[in-house]
């Protein structure tokens, strides 16, 4: 399709949606979209559509999609700056505000994003605008680290670029869309590690703002120390609380925590035990747990496998290890929960061969595949009780009792109540929200599950108790511009004390 049609269907959605033709404009504009799915305007018609229907959420989903396509575009940050606002996301509603004023150049929006950025402000406590104009301002692009780019590091990006700030990744084994069969990608670089020299020499010359690497192994931000820029340091598992590691690793995992500009744990009981064991005391320190992004939360939600055959059907997502005593070794509780007569489907990377072995010897085991985050999401709806199982042991379980697997938020966003194992994490967290039982393998498990099927989790429950990255923005960002500041403070203390080494 040449330039000129392109325009015309263009304003013939434009026709429809100024018309009143609401319904007709937002079909035109989603099958733009298919067609042209790198065209911001194709976000912000079809984000109109939707806001004018009060699909509010689904507008909001919309236009962070064309922010991520195009994170300067005034006309989208006022759109979501004005959702945002009508919906109560104050915060949310400040920073797209505030980027529509900086990035734009026509001073009747810029009046109008004052104006909505002036109501807005109202909401907010003078530190908040603060430090949320001072992060703005000082972080524009984060350049993400990681050898298999995992579904953490992903929300944590899309979390950054849907508010306009530029995220580039640099991995080195498998490429991000590759992970999960996914090309929805919130990168606008993706980068092969190939040449180290090269690689170290253009981060260094590079203007971001900051390196966000994320472990295991630990090794890449100790290399990536070597580009003199902020850089993060993003625990998902410390690999000592595992087991006996190598002095090398030993080594890359102090020198990653010790000397990174800032550290981000994934639970309170991790980040206890970092703090005592590098005897860090004075650096910018940050827990984020495993959540989703508020966009990935079902809105389809399928008719429940027990409302057909009146049997329980538990589902496990995640990976499988064959060897005994692997923390993901769960054989031995998938053939007790199968004996109880209770059904168990797997979804994730595991062998082949080896979960063919295991559905051989229980027709209640059922190995599902490997579906993308959000298809997965949606595929989880149809069971009674996510499965949050490990092989607990006493060698593993000081590990394990700090653990915060994405499989927890993603259970929930899918309205499933949980079967936990007996860790101090999962006891914690279930204490707090009652959103399950612990399970115990020496009783009788088919009225332990039954019970915990009755549990109600409403569709709400992760937005209500703010346990998506979208309600952390404000301290992701807010940490990343203390990082950027920190390394700056040191780096001018280091040259003013090399220079007075000199003399005049």
């Amino acid at each position: 399709m040449n330039l000129e049609n392109i325009d015309k269907l263009k304003r013939q959605i434009r026709e429809f949606i100024d018309s009143g033709r609401i319904e007709e404009g937002k079909i035109l504009a989603q099958d733009y979209l298919n067609v042209f799915p790198d065209d911001p305007d194709g976000y912000l018609m079809f984000g109109e559509t939707l806001a004018l229907q009060q699909q509010y959420d689904e507008a909001i989903e919309v236009l962070e999609k064309g922010v991520i396509k195009d994170g300067k575009n005034a006309d989208i940050h006022v759109g979501l700056g004005v959702l945002h606002k009508k919906v109560g996301n104050y915060i949310d509603s400040f920073i797209h505000l505030y980027q529509a004023i900086k990035n734009s150049d026509n001073l009747e929006l810029k009046k109008f994003a004052e104006e909505q950025l002036g109501e807005v402000s109202s909401f907010l406590s003078e530190a908040e605008r603060k430090n949320l104009v001072d992060a703005l301002e000082n972080i524009r692009k984060v350049l993400f680290i990681q050898d298999i780019p995992c579904i953490r590091t992903k929300k944590v990006a899309r979390t950054l670029a849907a508010k306009g700030i530029q995220t580039d990744i640099i991995y080195v084994s498998v490429h991000p869309s590759r992970v999960y069969n996914d090309n929805d990608m919130p990168y606008k670089n993706i980068y092969r590690l190939e040449e180290v020299n090269q690689t170290i020499n253009f981060v260094r010359e590079s203007d971001y703002d900051i390196i966000y690497s994320s472990n295991e192994p630990d090794y890449f931000t100790v290399l990536f120390l070597a580009a003199k820029k902020p850089i993060i340091h993003d625990t998902h598992d410390m690999m000592s609380l595992r087991g006996k590691l190598t002095n090398e690793q030993l080594v890359h995992e102090y020198i990653a925590n010790v000397m990174s500009t800032g550290n981000i744990y994934t639970h309170e009981f991790v980040k206890e035990i970092a703090l005592k064991k590098f005897q860090i005391t004075s650096k910018p320190v940050l827990v984020i747990e495993n959540f989703i992004e508020r966009s990935m939360i079902p809105k389809q939600r399928k008719r429940k496998l027990s409302s057909i055959d009146g049997q329980i059907h538990c589902v496990f997502e995640g990976g499988l290890s064959h060897i005994p005593g692997h923390h993901r070794f769960l054989e031995n509780h998938f053939m007790k929960i199968a004996e109880a007569g209770v059904h168990v489907h797997i979804y994730g990377h595991v062998d082949q061969e080896y979960v063919n072995s295991l559905q051989k010897r229980s027709q209640y085991i059922h190995y599902e595949g490997m579906l993308s985050p959000k298809e997965l999401l949606i595929e989880l709806t149809k069971y009674d009780i996510g499965l949050a199982l490990f092989n607990v042991g006493d060698y593993n379980k000081t590990f394990l009792n700090s653990a915060s697997p994405n499989k927890v938020f993603d259970y929930l966003a899918a309205g499933l109540p949980i079967a936990f194992a007996d860790l101090d994490s999962f006891k914690l967290f279930n204490n707090k929200y009652k959103v399950g039982k612990i399970v115990h393998f020496d009783k009788p498990l088919y009225d332990q599950l039954f019970e915990i099927m009755k549990i109600t989790i409403d569709e709400s429950f992760l937005k209500v108790n703010k346990l998506t990255f979208n309600d952390h923005v404000y301290d992701i960002l807010v940490f990343l511009n203390v990082v950027k500041s920190r390394h700056n403070s040191c780096y001018g203390e280091f040259m003013n004390h090399r220079r007075s080494e000199k003399g005049p």
